[in-house]
């Protein structure tokens, strides 16, 4: 770089001549990881709530009269996409809200802000310009001042909140609010050590090392389930005990709903039970039709087989420190419900009195 100070170009700058040297990077492509969660919470506000069980109902009348002899897979993606394409209709995407705690006071300073910059820019003489940059920063200290009263507010109102949320018992609510204060934010991608520490660099040596290590965990041997001879005791009470074997009917299904709890994660189809559970009629209509055809043909979805596994706590390199948990999908949990419901009548009366607290009552 060289300074031309004889240069005469009409400016109290200089001018300068230098040589550049570019260096092109590869454009890479955001790839976007993470699922889109469904705004869920809009269906507590009466009007969405009356349009999604519309919609649901118009889409599932077309839906009954088409796959009425189509086999479970096919009524599985209708009912599928059915309720994907309502809640991205009606419902939308979940949006991050970044710093919500500047108030609209705020808000109008950082305008008022961004304004008298432009002026600064705008400004042709020496002296509009300085009087401009002193109002300007006269502004931007107003501007830091509201902000810090803003979150120092803002703090002390999530505090309380969880202060209420921990004398009621809502753990979950708690939760929310300590990662809020927190900010903290986790690291999508880490690497992965082998059982000598290694670490792997490849996605495919790293998945390799991580079905390994599940298959570990959750392949047990035939031998350290139970001897021979319990297996045999077991299978001759089985007789004792008459669980309902008929298919499942709809006031189960409706029950089953019920009795599920809402703010579940949900599996690899994208269905939350807040959609299915926010008017227990017309998912109940659907649902037990379905489940009658497992039931019969003794087959369940592929879907259903599968789940998200993720990884919790402790240095995530080391496999030994993940407690994995599955997302399961949800119309799965209402089918192990209804057998769970029908083996708790049965099985209750064949428990003994030191075991009353599995019993219902």
């Amino acid at each position: 770089m060289r300074n031309k100070r004889g240069a005469d170009v009409g400016s109290d700058h200089h001018l300068l001549i230098a040589n550049f040297r570019f260096k092109i990077l590869a454009a890479r492509k955001k790839i976007e990881t993470r699922r889109k969660k469904y705004n869920v919470q809009k269906l507590q506000i009466p009007s969405v709530r009356e349009e999604f069980k519309l919609e649901l109902k118009n889409k599932f009348s077309v839906l009954s009269t088409q796959n009425e002899d189509s086999d479970f897979e096919e009524s599985w993606k209708a009912i599928t996409n059915v309720y994907i394409e309502t809640s991205e209709k009606i419902l939308g995407f979940r949006e991050n809200q970044q710093k919500e705690w500047i108030s609209e006071e705020t808000w109008k300073e950082i305008e008022r802000r961004k304004l008298t910059k432009e002026n600064v820019n705008r400004s042709k003489t020496r002296q509009q310009k300085m009087s401009t940059q002193t109002q300007c920063s006269v502004i931007n200290k107003r501007v830091r001042r509201s902000i810090r009263k803003d979150k120092k507010n803002w703090i002390n109102e999530q505090a309380k909140l969880a202060e209420e949320a921990e004398k009621k018992g809502d753990i979950r609510e708690l939760y929310n609010i300590m990662r809020k204060l927190s900010q903290r934010k986790c690291r999508m991608n880490r690497p992965v050590k082998t059982k000598s520490g290694m670490l792997l660099t490849t996605q495919e040596e790293q998945l390799k090392r991580r079905e390994e290590h599940l298959s570990e965990m959750f392949n047990k041997d035939a031998n350290s389930v139970g001897s021979k001879q319990e297996i045999e005791d077991n299978n001759e009470n089985e007789n004792e005990t008459e669980v309902n074997l008929d298919p499942p009917t709809k006031t189960e299904t409706q029950l089953a709903l019920s009795q599920l709890k809402n703010g579940k994660a949900a599996g690899l189809d994208n269905i939350y039970l807040e959609v299915l559970k926010f008017d227990l009629e017309i998912p109940a209509e659907m649902l037990y039709l379905l489940l009658e055809k497992i039931w019969k043909e003794e087959k369940i979805s592929e879907v259903w087989e599968e789940g998200l596994i993720f990884k919790k706590k402790g240095d995530l390199s080391n496999c030994n420190n993940w407690r994995g948990v599955t997302h399961l999908s949800i119309p799965s949990k209402i089918l192990t419900r209804i057998a769970l419901n029908r083996i708790q009548n049965t099985v209750e009366q064949h428990l003994r009195k030191e075991q009353a607290g599995f019993c219902k009552h």
